[in-house]
Parts: C-alpha cells; sequence; structure tokens
C-alpha cells in the first residue's frame, strides 16, 4: 500500500486530480472542447447524453462532443455499451467508435431502427456474427 501511494504522490498535480474525481465518481464539469456545447435534441440524444455523462463522469455532454476528446475509451465504451442496452439501444464497439458524437451515434441508431423487419422478423442470423477464433 505504501508503495501504490508514494507512486500516486510523484504523479503530477492534474493526474492526481484526476484520479481522486475518478476513485469518488464525482461528476465534473464538460472540459473546454474545439465543438461548442450543442444540447440534445430529441429524447435519444437526451438518453444518450445523460448515459455518456454518468460513465465519463460528466455533468453535460454535447450532441457533437467527440468520444475520444472527452477522455473516452475502450472500458468506458463498454460500460456505455451496457448502459444503452438497459435503456433499449443496442450500439455495438463499432458504432461507438464510426460514429463518436452523440448526434452520429443517435443517427447510426436510427439508421439502424430503419433497416430491421418488422416485429416478428427474422433479426440477426448467425452470419451476422464472426466466427470465434480457436487458439
Amino acid at each position: 500500500m505504501n508503495e501504490f501511494l508514494a507512486r500516486v504522490a510523484s504523479l503530477p498535480e492534474d493526474k492526481r486530480r484526476l484520479l481522486n474525481l475518478l476513485l469518488r465518481r464525482e461528476s465534473v464539469e464538460r472540459p473546454e472542447l474545439a465543438e461548442p456545447y450543442v444540447a440534445p435534441r430529441n429524447e435519444r440524444e437526451r438518453t444518450l447524453a445523460e448515459i455518456w455523462g454518468r460513465a465519463l463522469g460528466l455533468q453535460q455532454v454535447g450532441v457533437h462532443d467527440h468520444f475520444i476528446e472527452l477522455g473516452g475509451d475502450s472500458m468506458l465504451a463498454i460500460q456505455i455499451m451496457a448502459m444503452a442496452g438497459e435503456a433499449g439501444m443496442k450500439i455495438t464497439s463499432k458504432q461507438m467508435y464510426a460514429t463518436p458524437t452523440i448526434a452520429c451515434l443517435a443517427e447510426s441508431l436510427a439508421e439502424a431502427e430503419r433497416s430491421q423487419p418488422a416485429e416478428g422478423g427474422a433479426g440477426q442470423s448467425a452470419a451476422d456474427y464472426p466466427e470465434p477464433r480457436h487458439e
């Protein structure tokens, strides 16, 4: 434990502050980004903004804020996909990185819904999933 505390103490001040915030899971203000803040414009965007905010520890997320610029990484993407699934939105990892803003992701989800077969349709087949690799 003392070794851990010594390592934390040797971190630069900004990194210690970020680590402290992450450990306390407090929400912080949106960082200053190149894109100005644009509020969610519909229910899907509002839900996604709330989910991103919880996962990223931010009080506010704009629809044009880039996931990576907000501090997003693969672990947070997995958390967002899980929370979105609980909210009834199926997001793939490919969608998270191909559409890294809430506006683009919301549109991608809407397009996926429009292309889905009607209720009771065939849905996804085994061909939609990659073959597992055994090494």
